[in-house]
């Protein structure tokens, strides 16, 4: 009997696209699309973004290094407003959330910062019995960390744990460890697994 879920939140609850950062910037700072893209999405800016993904380092540390290499001055209010604006709301799984049991324990797993995490929330209004996010543990997945820590608060054994994620390997990992998993695509498929579960009727 499945007692916990485990919730990737990008491209499942919600949708995102990096790249409406790079155009608010670009508009905002009346710069070449390409140029702010590579920046911002390129090779260094992902690197610079796992870093605050992983925890180290902070959300004001983040935003002075990413103006700095847009040679660009931004107020922290704005920049915050353009990062968090990624994110579209997948209704389907929203509704589907909805319908689960309370008896079944709903847990956050996410690669993620502090900022869009929060954002998150406020846009899904998701409520979570337990939160586990690479920028407090520390690490990401699909390392074992990740995984220790989610199935601790769990609190349940993990073949009792079903895992909705749209990234095959993280759910390959999670299957290592015993875990249910559901390699997600859409609402619909999902809604399938819970019912073939008989977690939702």
């Amino acid at each position: 009997m499945i007692k916990a879920i485990w919730l990737d939140l990008g491209n499942v609850v919600v949708f995102f696209d990096r790249q409406r950062v790079s155009r608010a910037f670009a508009k905002l700072l009346g710069r070449p699309f390409a140029d702010v893209d590579r920046i911002v999405n390129g090779s260094e800016g992902m690197a610079l973004l796992e870093q605050f993904e992983r925890g180290k380092i902070n959300s004001g540390q983040y935003r002075r290094e990413l103006t700095h290499r847009l040679g660009a001055r931004i107020l922290a209010q704005k920049f915050w407003e353009v990062y968090d604006d990624i994110f579209t709301c997948n209704k389907g799984m929203l509704d589907l959330i909805s319908q689960l049991p309370l008896s079944v324990k709903l847990i956050a797993f996410s690669n993620t910062d502090p900022h869009r995490f929060r954002w998150i929330v406020k846009i899904t209004k998701l409520r979570f019995h337990r939160v586990v996010t690479s920028y407090k543990v520390g690490a990401m997945k699909p390392e074992a960390s990740m995984y220790d820590v989610a199935i601790r608060k769990a609190g349940v054994p993990p073949s009792e744990i079903l895992y909705f994620d749209d990234v095959l390997a993280y759910c390959e990992a999670a299957q290592q460890y015993g875990i249910r998993t559901h390699h997600f695509h859409t609402a619909k498929l999902a809604a399938r697994e819970l019912k073939r579960r008989k977690i939702t009727r």
